[in-house]
């Protein structure tokens, strides 16, 4: 009886480890879930996956960088109720991610009415600046898209890209207590 209850007890704590290991994972997931709503899948699986390269500073990487812009925005944000601008860009900015994510860039950041995306950081990425042109090009049509389906009588929907391509400093910009994963140098000058 003794051996039995022995054994019932290695059996019990051995499931128990498994439980807590099982939830372990569970909530590791749910971290990584939550941290690919504030980075880019890329940028996320970059930055857990190469937790060496968290400091401050950066290297060298060749990138196709993409701009998008909002044409009339300004106007746009003094007629409208700031909810239906947030509602708005939302709208945008959720069609637009996609494409980025579509054709293999990473979205740098949201700038107020528009957006930076790279691609070929933080991993390299074959015919980079094809694939930037390609989202481009989509990013186009999505806008017509959006435009087709705004209320009668509205102004047109525009947006603008510029894409270049060349050398960046990939790394983190900021401070030790809160960085930026991001790019910078001419090619994202000229970008923008």
């Amino acid at each position: 009886a003794w051996l039995l209850r022995r054994e019932w007890s290695r059996n019990a704590l051995e499931t128990v480890r498994k439980q807590a290991a099982e939830r372990g994972q569970l909530d590791a997931e749910r971290r990584q879930a939550h941290y690919r709503k504030y980075l880019s899948s890329s940028v996320a699986d970059f930055v857990m996956s190469n937790p060496d390269a968290m400091g401050l500073g950066g290297v060298r990487r060749d990138a196709s960088v993409v701009f998008v812009d909002i044409r009339g925005f300004t106007k746009f944000a003094e007629q409208e109720r700031p909810e239906r601008v947030v509602e708005f860009l939302n709208i945008v900015f959720t069609e637009l991610v996609a494409v980025v994510f579509k054709h293999g860039g990473t979205l740098d950041k949201f700038l107020g009415d528009g957006l930076m995306a790279v691609f070929g950081v933080p991993q390299p990425l074959e015919d980079a600046p094809l694939h930037a042109v390609r989202a481009a090009v989509e990013m186009q049509a999505c806008a017509k898209r959006i435009n087709a389906a705004r209320p009668e009588g509205s102004d047109p929907f525009l947006i603008g890209v510029g894409i270049a391509h060349g050398v960046v400093i990939q790394g983190n910009i900021g401070s030790p207590d809160r960085m930026e994963f991001t790019v910078i140098g001419d090619t994202v000058n000229y970008a923008a």
